[in-house]
């Protein structure tokens, strides 16, 4: 997500530590936007949750996008006191916030509840976005996930890694080979692409 955030709104985007602190931001920044952001200016707040689909179902990780959104955001502001003019989740979730949208005017509506403390945009960066965002920017897709892996591929490996070995943290997931550990997440993928 680091990297995605420095192609798509700055380079100055400076992730936040795992723990500690940051009151569960993930990364922030201050100053303008580019691209489709480039009429988003002030202070940033970036978060990014996953959510077990495979296991939860995609409404029950939807509703838990929401509780993220609105529970983040009284942190934000009334307990540890950040500023922020934009906030934007990243999530695993499929939720489409397109204009128009039922999640759209959701997120406006949160907009609005917490104008009175600054906050000017809201946003939700969900799996078909970030996917979108990578097609436009393959080279990261290509550094990140390797030759044809996309995020959707990717996300639907740690889902079923999550769904079979539950047991397990993201961060095991991602460390060294062990001959009675679980297979790595590219043999995960590898054996869903066969199926």
């Amino acid at each position: 997500c680091n990297a995605l955030l420095h192609r798509v709104i700055s380079e100055q985007v400076t992730p936040g530590p795992l723990l500690g602190r940051d009151a569960g931001i993930d990364a922030w920044y201050e100053g303008p936007g580019k691209s489709d952001w480039a009429d988003w200016d002030g202070a940033w707040i970036f978060q990014y949750k996953f959510h077990n689909v495979a296991r939860q179902g995609v409404d029950k990780c939807r509703q838990a996008v929401q509780r993220d959104v609105e529970n983040e955001l009284e942190k934000v502001f009334h307990k540890y006191n950040h500023r922020a003019d934009n906030y934007v989740l990243i999530t695993n979730v499929p939720y489409a916030a397109t204009p128009g949208s039922a999640a759209r005017k959701w997120l406006d509506g949160v907009a609005a509840k917490y104008a009175a403390d600054g906050l000017q945009r809201v946003d939700l960066w969900d799996l078909d976005k970030l996917n979108s965002l990578l097609d436009s920017h393959r080279d990261l897709a290509e550094h990140y996930f390797g030759g044809g892996l996309s995020v959707h591929g990717y996300l639907a490996a740690v889902d079923e890694y999550c769904r079979k070995f539950p047991y397990l943290s993201l961060h095991t997931l991602i460390g060294g080979a062990d001959r009675d550990a679980p297979p790595s997440l590219g043999e995960t993928y590898v054996r869903l692409q066969a199926q």
